[in-house]
């Protein structure tokens, strides 16, 4: 038998659907996609605070490159 899951929510963050979330080595972040909102969020968990940046068009997934 498995150990109930504990799921906490961080944040206010209101997305129909977040996808593709990722956290990048060194960084207190976490960042995401808000596909039905066209952003990219990104939840700071030192400052505990949200910032979204708006696409220009629907993104279901981000990734990371070389040198950023």
């Amino acid at each position: 038998m498995h150990a109930p899951e504990i799921i906490e929510r961080i944040g206010d963050m209101r997305c129909g659907v977040g996808e593709s979330s990722m956290r990048r080595d060194g960084e207190a972040a976490l960042c995401l996609t808000g596909t039905a909102g066209r952003a990219l969020r990104r939840w700071d968990t030192e400052a505990n605070r949200a910032h979204a940046c708006a696409l220009p068009e629907t993104a279901g997934s981000i990734a990371l490159i070389a040198g950023g």
